[in-house]
């Protein structure tokens, strides 16, 4: 086996780390008989060739070695082999390498390096003499030039089409006598629709004759992925089987149903497995349709959680209660009606790491809590105050637990320090001096944040300040929190975009006034920028501001703040050169309903690129944002599209698919740092999709224009294309894919 591994010249591609000279050291470590080295080799292999999800010109050289490799029974490690294909398979598309698009990013497909018979000789020759050393460092303190590595994109495209290239050698796997191998070689060809029903089949063997409940479980939840309604027989036999077997098996089904009610025997089973006493559910490995754990639940399940938050297993109820945070998306299914009273019964719970998910998604939650609970405020003082409840038995600060609870209670009661009475606002800020005094000097006391901690101390100082003030947040701290939609140490976004909507309904000028002055002072860089990026969602009525945002380009702000600021002003100047709206301009020449007369016309402009930029003044959500103005493009195509779609008329042929597309990768609006697509409905895709000849012709021009929208920026906005998570969704709907993407 891999006669031909020396051939391939190692020393011209490259890794993490530079020159990937050790690869051929990591993969024979990889199949070794023994398991300590395997492991090791793996370990070595995932950081250099795979360093962070990356994708190398190595990573792309390895897979042909790798698909000989599970080719051979002999092969030790042949299910992490398989694992490993499934996984990078999985993660291509997100960095710009879906191998389902035939044209190779670039434009060029280029080959792997290959050393020519006589430097093959030599290198062999070296190998026999002094075998390398894999400890050894690749680098040897060798020079190693950056513009050596190939682009990304193109490396994981390339090591899509390698894995694809092994699915003859997959299929012969599925009548492996090992029952793993069977079932891991099962799961990875469950991504290609062209063996997805072969698959699936040796999947359910595998399954019946599985006697490990947590390994049949396992390969249920994924089977679940791409569950039809020809899976429900079996999947409704499996709910007989008590514990994590019969959970999987309703989780299936609910996902299989939604949007409507899981199925009656389906819904006993989940009730029985979620009762505070019951096991099942912890015990359920996260794969599949359950890959996050109770984080994505389908909508008709989305209840589920509250009820698993009261689990007595704590790393269940700890999941439970941090998927109740507004970014999960089990979350979203759910009003605040349901959640807060879940979180402030947390907010007690006998463990650190639940009260302080719970005081997190609290805190996420504004005044919202007290609209659902208006007794809450006394349950957020207790929280003040903290207490060594216990942990999870792993080293976990108390001190550091009890900061952060502290610190989200009392971002809350500062949120809502216009609604606390008197005395309440009273005991909060008594409650706050007590903390700052236990926390201060401590490093290792952190307010702990979505994406970062904070230290306490400092942090509760600005919230007391807030909490003594009588009125409510002023203009400065609304432009911190607005400048970051990740932000849990000021504001919220959506919070500061309320009270900014709020305050320039009543007074335009005067908001504009502080927003231009926030940018001259420059001093806090957070409200710098974030009054910058709220001038822009003004559009033209921030014209005044743009002496302010151009001069801190020789001002104190660090380059990133700077940068943001400069940005701002471009939106501004490029909204004063778009077309605003006039009283009866009419962009699209479609009728809202058109007669028949009109079809053939209707079908002639799915052909045109015809489109007409306005500038539209007034309130309009637009991405995460609340904004005063927007920059839409009407397209003469887009107005088809939507008028034929209204009358179910759609073409037999690829012309609705055509145009959707060429819309796609077009923003319907523009709003300062938000983009908004098209979002034509699934459903229309999936018309689309029919008339052009079916799922398999059209997927791949779907995908070809995902990856499209991945690498252009919309005009005058730095990010990606919005529409390449629309796009995803729907590729993930069409192609019969449950639960997390």
């Amino acid at each position: 086996m891999w006669d031909n591994l020396l051939h391939v010249d190692w020393g011209r591609l490259t890794h993490a780390y530079g020159w990937a000279r050790g690869v051929p050291g990591m993969l024979r470590g990889m199949i070794a008989a023994d398991d300590g080295i395997r492991a090791k080799a793996w370990d070595r292999f995932q950081g250099a060739v795979n360093h962070q999800g990356s994708f190398y010109d190595s990573t792309v050289a390895v897979v042909p070695f790798l698909i000989e490799a599970v080719a051979n029974a002999a092969t030790p490690g042949r299910v992490d082999v398989l694992q490993y294909f499934r996984d990078r398979w999985r993660e291509a598309p997100d960095y710009g390498g879906d191998a389902l698009v035939t044209e190779p990013p670039g434009g060029v497909d280029l080959p792997i390096p290959l050393l020519t018979d006589e430097a093959f000789a030599q290198a062999e020759r070296a190998a026999g003499a002094s075998p390398r050393d894999d400890e050894q460092d690749d680098q040897e303190e060798e020079e190693f030039d950056i513009e050596a590595y190939r682009r990304m994109d193109l490396c994981a495209w390339q090591t899509g089409r390698a894995i694809e290239a092994g699915r003859p050698t997959f299929e012969r796997l599925l009548e492996d006598p090992g029952r793993a191998v069977a079932a891991a070689a099962a799961m990875l060809l469950l991504m290609w629709p062209q063996t997805r029903a072969l698959a699936k089949r040796a999947l359910i063997r595998t399954i019946v004759h599985e006697p490990e409940p947590l390994t049949k479980a396992e390969r249920i939840l994924e089977l679940g992925v791409y569950a039809t309604s020809d899976d429900e027989v079996a999947l409704t036999r499996w709910l007989h089987h008590p514990g994590p077997v019969q959970a999987a098996a309703a989780l299936v089904l609910a996902w299989l149903a939604d949007p409507a009610p899981p199925p009656e025997p389906a819904a006993a089973v989940l009730a029985e497995v979620s009762r505070p006493n019951a096991d099942a559910l912890a015990r359920l490995p996260r794969a599949g349709v359950f890959e996050r754990g109770p984080w994505i639940l389908p909508p008709n399940a989305a209840p589920l959680i509250l009820r698993l938050a009261e689990n007595e297993n704590k790393e269940l109820r700890w999941r439970a209660v941090q998927g109740l945070a507004l970014g999960h998306p089990t979350a979203k299914h759910l009003s605040a009606a349901q959640v807060v009273p879940v979180l402030l019964a947390r907010l007690s719970d006998d463990y650190n790491r639940i009260r302080v998910a719970a005081a997190s998604a609290l805190a996420q939650r504004g005044e919202a809590v007290l609209d659902v609970a208006p007794d809450a405020v006394p349950v957020l003082l207790r929280a003040l105050d903290g207490h060594r409840s216990r942990d999870w038995g792993d080293g976990i600060a108390s001190l550091d637990s009890d900061a952060s609870i502290c610190g989200q209670a009392a971002r809350l009661l500062a949120l809502v320090s216009l609604r606390l009475r008197a005395e309440q606002r009273q005991q909060a800020l008594a409650g706050i001096e007590r903390a700052i005094l236990r926390y201060v000097g401590r490093h290792d006391a952190q307010v702990w944040l979505d994406m970062m901690s904070v230290p306490a101390s400092p942090l509760l100082q600005k919230l007391r300040d807030h909490l003594a003030q009588p009125g409510d947040w002023a203009l400065a701290d609304l432009f911190a929190g607005f400048s970051d939609p990740n932000s849990q140490d000021r504001l919220s976004p959506p919070d500061c975009d309320r009270r900014l909507a709020q305050a320039y309904a009543r007074a335009p000028d005067e908001v504009i006034t502080a927003a231009i002055a926030a940018v001259r002072a420059g001093s806090d860089r957070w409200a710098a920028m974030g009054a910058a990026q709220w001038l822009a969602t003004l559009g033209p009525v921030a014209e005044p501001a743009l002496p302010a945002l151009d001069a801190v380009a020789s001002g104190p702000l660090d380059p990133y703040a700077r940068d943001q600021v400069l940005a701002a002003g471009g939106f501004i100047r490029q909204s004063l050169l778009v077309t605003r709206e006039r009283d009866g301009d009419s962009p699209t020449r479609s009728a809202a309903s058109p007669g028949e007369a009109e079809i053939p016309t209707l079908e002639h402009m799915l052909a045109e690129e015809a489109c007409t930029e306005v500038g539209i003044a007034g309130p309009y959500e637009c991405g995460r944002r609340l904004v005063h103005w927007r920059h839409e493009r009407r397209a003469t195509r887009a107005g088809a599209i939507r008028a034929l779609f209204a009358i179910e008329r759609v073409p037999s042929d690829d012309r609705m698919l055509a145009a959707m597309l060429a819309e796609a990768v077009h923003a319907h609006a523009i709003c300062g740092k938000s983009a908004e697509p098209p979002r034509f409905p699934v459903a229309q895709w999936r018309l689309a999709a029919d008339a052009a000849g079916g799922l398999a012709l059209a997927e791949p021009r779907i995908r070809a224009a995902r990856r499209q929208c991945q690498n252009t920026p919309w005009p005058g906005h730095s990010g990606p294309h919005v529409c390449e998570a629309e796009l995803a969704e729907v590729i993930r709907v069409l192609s019969g894919r449950l639960g997390p993407a």
